[in-house]
């Protein structure tokens, strides 16, 4: 965020790097601002406490509160509950920031944070295909397997971790994995 500055593209539809850094220290430091995240109804509340953010401390201030994580009495002030919800998170926006450049290129990444992916994905993996109308299948070049959806027919996501966790937020352009299947 701080090296390409307020404007940058994300994959965010619509928002700019300055959109998802006060989206980011938002989402974790008020709770009622914060729920128009997940409610449709209050999202002109989160939209207005972004901009009200970004008013402000700047661009470079809301990057620095992002820096030093959640303040205040928050349930994110929780190490354990910091952990569990911003590790994927900081991740997909991460790559939200990274995958917008034209130039961009995949990485390697350690293979214990694709463990920590792996076990989040197999979490929440249920939820996040709650809506697909097939089975599905998450494979890991490693050979591990996860079926966090039953049905027929069955598609099979191959991947690491991390490209795998990228397809199930939405991000299935820039995602590398492979799709396996029956065509219906």
């Amino acid at each position: 965020l701080a090296e390409l500055g307020p404007d940058a593209p994300t994959l965010c539809d619509g928002w700019t790097t300055a959109d998802l850094a006060a989206h980011l220290v938002i989402r974790e430091n008020t709770i009622l601002p914060a729920a128009g995240i997940a409610i449709p109804r209050l999202a002109g509340r989160t939209r207005q406490a972004m901009d009200e953010l970004l008013r402000t401390h700047g661009y470079v201030g809301t990057v620095g509160r992002v820096r030093t994580g959640p303040s205040g009495l928050t349930p994110y002030r929780l190490p354990a509950l910091e952990r569990a919800a911003n590790t994927v998170e900081y991740f997909v926006h991460h790559e939200d920031v990274r995958r917008a450049r034209p130039e961009w290129q995949p990485r390697t990444l350690p293979s214990t944070f694709e463990d920590v992916l792996w076990q989040r994905l197999r979490t929440a993996g249920r939820m996040m295909f709650r809506r697909v109308p097939v089975g599905i299948l998450l494979a890991r070049p490693t050979g591990q397997t996860a079926r966090v959806r039953g049905g027929e027919p069955v598609a099979v996501l191959e991947g690491p971790p991390s490209e795998l966790l990228l397809y199930a937020f939405g991000r299935g352009a820039v995602a590398q994995v492979e799709v396996k299947g029956p065509d219906s």
